[in-house]
């Protein structure tokens, strides 16, 4: 695989492809992902894109490092994860959990970004990489996207 494919082309290739269970918005604008994985690695090579996850049914042990810093949590339902863009991920989970996650092509978003915020948007500002957080309004905005995309 090439160095820094989408996370598309991760999940679509070997090994990963066996755990989505549902792709909806694919073509390179954003991707929603719902996986089932098992226990163990879930890390993967540095990709092109901002990936968020959102665990579905917590209780899990978490542990690595998704571009800010090692974490080790215990992640609850709902709560997300931001992988950074172009950082080998790592992260080890010690129980079988379920996750959606949407990613964006950070080069094909990084215009509108940028003009939304005056020129002033870096992935690097959102220094969210450290471990589960909590967004309501993230998770409403997410539910809604995997709603549209029915239609």
């Amino acid at each position: 695989m090439p160095t820094n494919a989408s996370f598309t082309q991760w999940y679509g290739q070997g090994q990963q492809a066996s755990y989505v269970r549902t792709r909806k918005s694919p073509g390179g604008i954003l991707d929603l992902y719902d996986v089932a994985r098992p226990a163990g690695d879930m890390s993967h090579p540095p990709l092109a894109d901002l990936v968020l996850y959102q665990d579905q049914i917590g209780g899990s042990r978490v542990i690595g490092n998704s571009g800010g810093g090692h974490y080790n949590v215990k992640s609850e339902k709902g709560a997300f994860f931001l992988a950074a863009p172009n950082f080998a991920n790592t992260a080890s989970v010690d129980s079988s959990h379920q996750l959606r996650s949407l990613s964006f092509p950070v080069l094909q978003w990084q215009k509108v970004l940028e003009d939304a915020v005056d020129g002033e948007f870096t992935v690097e500002c959102l220094q969210l990489y450290r471990g589960s957080f909590h967004a309501p309004s993230i998770r409403a905005a997410l539910r809604n996207l995997w709603a549209l995309s029915e239609e």
